[in-house]
């Protein structure tokens, strides 16, 4: 598993710079809505699906509103709290976001080296958790990244490993406007007959960014990877939309299959990377 790790070093040993460039005020107040978020997962005898999003401990229906609030701001950061019907955490974002942003891109394989988490039911059945904590992309960081990203798909530089068969791998990057939308595609397979591992499925993935000030204005997802490790099956079928009030994330630029509800998928406590700081909750 290990050769996993070092694959997603060799693709994108990118420079970031370390300059920043937020525009955001104190006390600024933005309002998200939870378009679409949903997940199909099994494990062993367990099988179970959810729609909605689980935040704090507790299941939220498609449609639901929440607020960000920018709570104070530096040259290089914005920190921040989320409010989702008197839920809520604090969390900051920075110019270093852009490093677990790029393993977020390779999310199969982080699934892939995870392992299983143990099966809760009622979890599963509330639906997937915020799978980007990230409302705030630093303009020159994410610009410098998203760029040498596209650069890198267009020139097909991407080279996996011996057990890897990139099927797909993609990027589109459009700052044609005030908004700049990043595209990915990732469709791939890993086989290693030796570890008696083998994975493979199809990832899209767009988020859009305000130009001059960073915010969010939205993401959206759609993963679905199948395999086994050691003979024990592991999958997921999960898609998730969250969108600022007000803005509508135009469809993949890459072509996404619909959503499909699956009835003998695996296990998986999928990881996000931008954890949460809980301070209290109140529903």
């Amino acid at each position: 598993m290990r050769s996993i790790a070092f694959l997603v070093l060799i693709l994108f040993s990118c420079s970031m710079s370390t300059r920043a460039d937020f525009d955001v005020t104190v006390g600024d107040i933005f309002t998200y809505e939870v378009v679409s978020s949903q997940w199909s997962l099994a494990q062993s005898a367990n099988s179970g699906q959810g729609t909605g999003l689980q935040y704090g401990g507790n299941p939220f229906p498609i449609g639901t509103q929440f607020t960000i609030e920018v709570l104070t701001t530096t040259a290089t950061s914005v920190q921040w709290e989320i409010d989702i019907e008197g839920n809520t955490a604090t969390n900051t974002n920075d110019d270093t976001d852009t490093t677990p942003f790029i393993l977020y891109l390779y999310y199969p394989i982080t699934i892939l080296q995870s392992g299983f988490g143990t099966w809760d039911q009622s979890e599963v059945e509330m639906g997937p958790f915020f799978q980007l904590g990230l409302f705030f992309l630093e303009p020159i960081a994410f610009s410098d990244l998203f760029q040498q990203l596209h650069d890198q798909a267009s020139t097909g530089s991407f080279t996996p490993s011996s057990y890897w068969d990139f099927h797909e791998i993609n990027a589109n990057y459009d700052t044609s406007g005030s908004v700049s939308v990043f595209d990915w595609v990732f469709n791939s397979e890993y086989n290693d007959t030796g570890c008696n591992i083998y994975f493979s499925g199809e990832y899209y993935f767009t988020i859009a960014f305000d130009k001059a000030t960073g915010v969010l204005k939205g993401y959206h997802m759609d993963l679905r990877y199948a395999g086994h490790i050691n003979e024990q099956p592991l999958a997921i079928d999960m898609q998730q939309l969250i969108e600022i009030r007000g803005y509508d994330i135009e469809k993949f630029y890459f072509k996404a299959p619909g959503f499909v509800w699956l009835t003998v998928f695996p296990p998986l406590l999928v990881i996000s990377y931008f954890k949460f700081i809980s301070r209290k909750q109140r529903k």
